[in-house]
This record gives structure tokens, sequence and C-alpha cells, in this order.
């Protein structure tokens, strides 16, 4: 058996045979700016992904919209 840590993210171009990949998470999560998320509007952000959260994450929904880069600003 071959021992060898496992990738902190997703390379999709990397050969691989070990499919599915597995992602590291670690402990810690990105934190919003508190003035900042308390001054936004989840109403101004669409959902692409359709993400749902980590078991261990923290965030609210409000917040993880908030810094999801994948949800984009809607049009006024």
């Amino acid at each position: 058996m071959i021992d060898r840590e496992e990738p902190a993210f997703i390379d999709d171009d990397a050969p691989s045979n070990d499919l599915p990949h597995r992602v590291t998470l670690g402990d810690s999560w990105p934190r919003a700016d508190p003035e900042a998320l308390a001054a936004f509007d989840p109403d101004t952000k669409t959902c692409t992904m359709n993400c749902g959260p980590h078991a261990a994450d923290p965030r609210s929904s409000k917040e993880r919209k908030f810094l999801c880069q994948d949800c984009y600003p809607n049009e006024r």
C-alpha cells in the first residue's frame, strides 16, 4: 500500500486512477466581516450552484451566499 497525502483541492486536469477525488477541507471556514454581512441583502445575489452547507460549516445561508463566488449579483 502506497502512503500519500490527499490533495487540499481538486485538480480536474490532473490524471488520476483513484476517482472520485476527495477534498481535505480542514477546520477553517472563510468568514465574512460582520458589518459587511449585516449590510448584505441575500436577495441581491442568485445561486447558480444550489450548494448546501457542509455538516461542520458554522456559517449561515446568508453568509455563504455573501462569500460565494459562484453566486452572481442580480441585475437591477
